[in-house]
């Protein structure tokens, strides 16, 4: 038997989404973009400048110490030194819903306002993932507001499918 739950519109609410996977994307970047995925404080040390033209200075210090715990992760788009997509990892937890210990949650997500519409945000998103199976991860999770039909369109080019939840935020 399956039950259905209809939310009313003016509640805002969001769509979580679920997809296994376990060989990586084929993800052909631009020249002029670059990729990073930052595991430790270190690394956003190193991407400081990057990290502060989309978060601001104190922005990108409650980065790096975030970075510091274990279980985040961050991904950036660079472009000349800027960042003009960033992500999100958050690994095996998540204050939302329930997970597997070994899932991924994903999420928040942003493209500069001048790159969206390039394909530029499910480029990052596989590009993040690749780096996540290759450090053994094969389980993600990602959500959105049910209005947010861009970031839909990129879960969906992404390999996503279909909503597999929903909660009240």
């Amino acid at each position: 038997m399956i039950v259905t739950l209809d939310i009313p519109d003016h509640l805002r609410f969001q769509l979580v989404y679920r997809m296994e996977r376990k060989s990586p994307y084929e993800v052909t970047l631009d020249p002029k973009w670059r990729f990073e995925f930052l595991n430790s404080p270190l690394q956003g040390l190193r991407s400081f400048g990057a990290i502060a033209s989309y978060a601001g200075k104190a922005g990108a210090a409650k980065s790096l110490a975030k970075l510091a715990t274990s279980r985040r992760k961050m991904y950036m788009i660079c472009q000349g030194g800027r960042a003009v997509s960033v992500g999100w990892c958050m690994i095996g937890k998540c204050g939302y819903y329930k997970i597997e210990s070994d899932a991924v949650v994903i999420g928040p997500i942003w493209t500069s306002d001048e790159i969206r519409g390039q394909g530029l945000a499910p480029k990052a998103l596989e590009l993040a993932i690749n780096q996540l199976i290759r450090d053994g991860h094969s389980l993600f999770y990602i959500d959105t507001e049910k209005m947010n039909l861009p970031a839909q369109r990129v879960f969906a080019k992404c390999g996503f499918g279909t909503p597999i939840a929903s909660y009240i935020r």
